[in-house]
């Protein structure tokens, strides 16, 4: 019988399951996973993890706990955190990107902070 998935360490933010499979194989951090439900082209998991607040397919944004230490196991596994050649985002960019919901059904993103000059 095999152990829990990356995926599945992923979505409850098992950091002990995630050391062990790392453990195993470390370039699990900056393999891209399989295509899914929500991610159709697949995911880097930096950029899994950085999406998990945001279910597009409900339209609903939730707080997600625990994700702090796993980015950082990851990069420290070498997760690219600059994202995978070709991506248009970086999973830093992407985090709070992910949208906020003005209305049922509706999403945004925040309004963008500019650095003083």
């Amino acid at each position: 019988m095999s152990g829990p998935s990356l995926r599945d360490v992923l979505d409850v933010r098992d950091l002990p399951g995630l050391a062990d499979l790392l453990a195993e194989d470390p370039r699990l951090a900056s393999t891209e996973m399989s295509p899914m439900r929500h991610h159709p082209l697949g995911a880097a998991p930096l950029n899994y993890l950085a999406m998990l607040r945001c279910d597009n397919e409900l339209g609903i944004w939730k707080d997600v706990v625990g994700t702090g230490p796993i980015a950082e196991l990851l990069i420290a596994n070498g997760a690219p955190v600059d994202g995978s050649p070709g991506d248009t985002e970086t999973p830093l960019m992407t985090q709070p990107a992910t949208a906020t919901r003005r209305s049922p059904g509706s999403w945004s993103r925040p309004p963008t902070i500019s650095a003083p000059t």
